[in-house]
């Protein structure tokens, strides 16, 4: 199926019900990355007109102010806008980690062999669930869930799901997972510890994170908060895997170039 970029990427001027029937009915193939693709690329190089650009700056002006203040202003993720983000984190990053579970690099044991038949998987912050419904393709057996807030990308994520087989819930609840899947989530928090600390309570046989504290975009923050210490951002990914080591959780030798996914397992989970 071939799309009409120029007309459909001007999301921005959508209606949340007509940015659900753009994305509705694709299935996680190369048709809708490269859509996800030119989509993140459009509003993110300026391609887009003077209206458009124009809503990107009061968005990303209106976050960094709200931190400034220290009262992050969430709502920036219910703005057309930041949908661009979630495409680019499909596109350029959560897609390829998905699919770095099935390799074997180094010959190292690829991540998905160590995923039983039947396990219930969470996928963080799912978005729009387009990475939610890559893993639900690779794990057919598993019980597949994604995590998102109330809103236009819930909205997208719960429709998709309908037709991939996943379910989106607004919290983990009462879940206890096998396999926790978050691909740049943790970095939304300002006390990221003390967020995904109740997650890790049920005791997940494998976490797979692909976290970027250092980097700097919407949502993220310059500095962190553990207990009553500020972390800066760029030392965050050091004292988060402290703390991951303090849980019985051991680091898996992957392959990948720098871990990058890190994936732990329980130490105290021999299956």
């Amino acid at each position: 199926m071939k799309h009409d970029l120029p007309e459909r990427l001007n999301i921005a001027m959508m209606s949340s019900s007509q940015v659900v029937d753009l994305l509705v009915g694709m299935t996680v193939d190369v048709t809708v990355e490269s859509l996800c693709y030119n989509l993140a690329r459009y509003y993110r190089t300026g391609s887009c007109d003077y209206r458009i650009r124009d809503m990107i700056a009061c968005v990303e002006q209106a976050w960094y102010r709200s931190v400034d203040r220290g009262q992050p202003d969430y709502s920036v993720y219910s703005s057309n806008y930041y949908l661009a983000e979630s495409f680019a984190c499909f596109a350029v990053y959560s897609k390829g980690y998905v699919r770095n579970l099935t390799k074997s690099v180094q010959g190292k044991q690829p991540v998905a062999d160590m995923v039983a038949a039947g396990s219930t998987i969470v996928d963080l912050g799912c978005g729009c669930g387009l990475t939610t419904a890559l893993l639900k393709s690779v794990f057919p057996s598993a019980d597949v869930y994604g995590t998102q807030l109330k809103g236009l990308q819930h909205a997208i994520a719960t429709a998709i799901g309908r037709q991939a087989g996943f379910t989106v819930l607004e919290s983990i609840g009462n879940l206890l997972p096998d396999v926790v899947f978050a691909s740049e989530y943790i970095e939304h928090f300002k006390e990221p510890i003390a967020h995904i600390a109740p997650i890790m309570d049920t005791r997940p046989a494998l976490t797979v994170f692909a976290n970027s504290f250092s980097a700097s975009a919407l949502g993220h923050f310059s500095e962190y908060k553990v207990g009553g210490e500020l972390i800066q951002n760029k030392k965050m990914g050091r004292y988060f895997n402290r703390w991951m080591r303090s849980l019985d959780y051991a680091q898996v030798d992957t392959g990948f170039y720098n871990q990058r996914l890190c994936v732990w397992k329980d130490s105290n989970n021999e299956a």
